[in-house]
């Protein structure tokens, strides 16, 4: 999913995951490339940094969070 809405909201979200953004002149926008699970009562549960990871390990984290539902 796309973050969108009011600046200041943004800018809460990005803290509260520690993600870094930056909008740049041409509009376009340079930020964090992060992937977050979070589990049915909205709790982070795992990050993974980056476009290289694990596939498997995803699908294990995945499926672990599921099971717990």
């Amino acid at each position: 999913m796309f973050l969108t809405g009011a600046p200041e909201a943004v800018r809460d979200v990005t803290h509260r995951y520690g993600v870094f953004f930056l909008k740049k002149e041409d509009g376009s926008v340079d930020h964090t490339q992060l992937t977050t699970l979070i589990d049915a009562d909205g709790q982070m549960r795992v990050q993974y940094l980056g476009t290289r990871f694990d596939p498997e390990e995803f699908r294990r984290d995945l499926v672990s969070l599921a099971d717990k539902e």
